[in-house]
């Protein structure tokens, strides 16, 4: 086979040609300084022009189908003699031309008035008519891609309705992007992904972790939910308004995604900030098929809440120190160990925060997971990462009129920081997590029958 060898010679020929025209316009810079004046000028006038003449195509297509629509009954000053296309042979009420009025259309990422033909039915035994829009103009009338194209900029560049005009093409004749208008459209492109995402269907059978923890949207608390599918790739599962702490919020949550997929009978593991409430959710709406994590980071905030300043540096070297231990029972005895000397020294309320759920800050020991995914299942800092790039994309909101509002832009921040989602550190390893939890499962069934055979 021959080397592939670049046809030089027609490089070098192109880049000749390419010299010989510079080296014109360099020599005869006297000459075309007026023309590059003009067109500096005028680039304010070309933009004029070219969407003059996009609005006279509208119009042109409005007459088109206007025509094709009254199949050329006349205008109803002039003498009525309807064609044989008039009639309703297709089913349609026979309309004719009624003269001119201002309409409005969408053109690129703006509303642009136009100059549209009225047709209206002819008049039936009564003598009344009714008014019959071109076909043409009722599709280019509305553009649902404008709202999202509002929602994105808003969210994704951190655009105010208030500025939001200033990206769009402007023209004379633009319209619909006044601030009001702007929010409408937002607040409906919103509606749409929360709707968009209660509606969600959970791939069940492909969900091996649950990640929910509760964060503030000004005074306004919202839950948040995201799934680890099988391949290690993410996805938003639900947002509900309400604080983790309130157990009829959260077992509303968990109901509503078993209900939408996440079956019961699949093991999985679900990671879980300290609220009780939101613990026991969990055993009231999956039952024992799961597997639980306690969020460590949170454990460490909630104990050092409950020690003076000057001891929290040790504690937290401490319980690190525990976390970090191979063998689960290990962690834990040194957890209790260190709770027995926080009560000695009399801090028995950090002692029992240190108690409470303390075998389930283990459960990715004991489960015999590696290191790699240790440290991604046992926190919610994959959900807390989340949340922080929602609050930076809510940043520019000053004022939550409502908990509805909340949840609604949480919802629709939430789903487009999923388009950026990265697969979780130690994804190639989930099977490891799969496998375990079935072993897990079959452990507990058996424990079951062999205490039903001792009670007998």
């Amino acid at each position: 086979m021959k080397a592939y060898r670049p046809n030089t010679t027609c490089c070098k020929q192109t880049d000749d040609s390419q010299q010989i025209i510079v080296d014109f316009f360099a020599n005869n810079r006297q000459q075309f300084l007026p023309i590059l004046e003009l067109l500096v000028d005028a680039k304010q006038q070309i933009h004029d022009f070219a969407h003059s003449v996009g609005v006279a195509t509208i119009e042109g297509l409005l007459e088109l189908s206007a025509n094709e629509r009254c199949g050329g009954l006349p205008h109803p000053g002039k003498k009525l003699t309807p064609s044989p296309e008039s009639q309703t042979s297709a089913g349609r009420v026979p309309v004719r031309r009624h003269g001119h009025q201002h309409g409005v259309v969408v053109m690129g990422k703006s509303k642009l008035r136009v100059r549209r033909p009225r047709l209206r039915t002819v008049p039936d035994e009564t003598g009344r008519t009714h008014e019959v829009p071109p076909p043409a103009y009722v599709a280019m009338q509305n553009d649902s891609k404008l709202a999202d194209r509002m929602m994105e900029l808003s969210l994704a560049s951190g655009v105010s309705t208030r500025k939001y005009k200033r990206t769009l093409d402007q023209t004379a004749n633009s319209i619909g992007v006044s601030k009001s208008h702007v929010s409408r459209q937002l607040k409906k492109a919103m509606d749409d992904s929360l709707e968009k995402l209660q509606a969600r269907v959970i791939p069940g059978d492909e969900i091996l972790a649950v990640y929910i923890d509760g964060f503030v949207v000004g005074s306004v608390h919202v839950i948040g939910a995201i799934g680890v599918k099988k391949d290690g790739t993410k996805l938003v599962l639900g947002v509900r308004e309400g604080a983790s702490e309130n157990l009829t919020v959260v077992t509303e949550l968990l109901t509503d995604l078993r209900d939408r997929g996440l079956n019961t009978e699949v093991p999985r593991l679900f990671v879980l900030d300290g609220g009780k409430a939101l613990r026991s959710a969990v055993d009231g709406v999956f039952g024992t098929n799961v597997a639980v994590q306690r969020c460590r980071n949170h454990k460490v905030r909630n104990v050092l809440d409950h020690l003076p300043e000057k001891q929290r540096t040790h504690a937290k070297l401490v319980m690190r120190a525990a976390f970090n231990m191979e063998d689960a029972s290990k962690g834990i005895e040194k957890l209790r160990q260190y709770a027995s000397d926080l009560e000695r020294s009399g801090h028995s309320s950090a002692a029992s925060s240190m108690r409470e759920g303390l075998t389930e800050l283990f459960t990715v020991q004991s489960l015999g997971l590696p290191d790699a995914l240790r440290r991604c299942l046992s926190t919610t800092n994959l959900l807390d990462s989340a949340h922080s790039g929602t609050r930076g994309l809510l940043r520019r909101v000053d004022r939550w009129r409502d908990g509805a509002m909340a949840q609604r832009w949480v919802a629709a921040s939430m789903l487009e920081m999923e388009k950026s989602f990265r697969k979780v550190m130690g994804y190639k390893q989930l099977w490891m997590l799969e496998a375990n939890l079935r072993a897990r499962l079959d452990r507990q069934a058996t424990d079951t029958i062999a205490n039903r055979s001792l009670a007998a």
